[in-house]
């Protein structure tokens, strides 16, 4: 079997904030609002997402958006029960 060598990536220079964002990165963008769209409007983040053209700006909007839907669920709220009924859930 032949072995094939992966280089190290430097995780440091991995992501460069003023680097566009290349289609991969609009697709997820573009997810995360979606999801966030279904969320109750007190969690929705404001954020024009075609305004979002670097990397730096995606990773401001994943961690403002919280990269986690279910972060709306916790605690009991109206989403949270309504979606815990329809899938089963306790």
């Amino acid at each position: 079997m032949t072995t094939i060598h992966i280089p190290r990536i430097d995780p440091q220079s991995a992501m460069d904030r003023n680097r566009p964002v290349n289609a991969l990165l609009k697709s997820q963008i573009l997810h995360l609002h979606e999801a966030e769209r279904r969320l109750p409007v007190r969690h929705h983040t404001d954020i024009y997402i075609n305004a979002i053209k670097t990397e730096g700006k995606r990773g401001i909007y994943s961690r403002r958006d919280g990269g986690d839907p279910r972060r709306a669920c916790r605690g009991g709220g109206e989403a949270g029960q309504a979606r815990g009924q329809e899938a089963g859930g306790h």
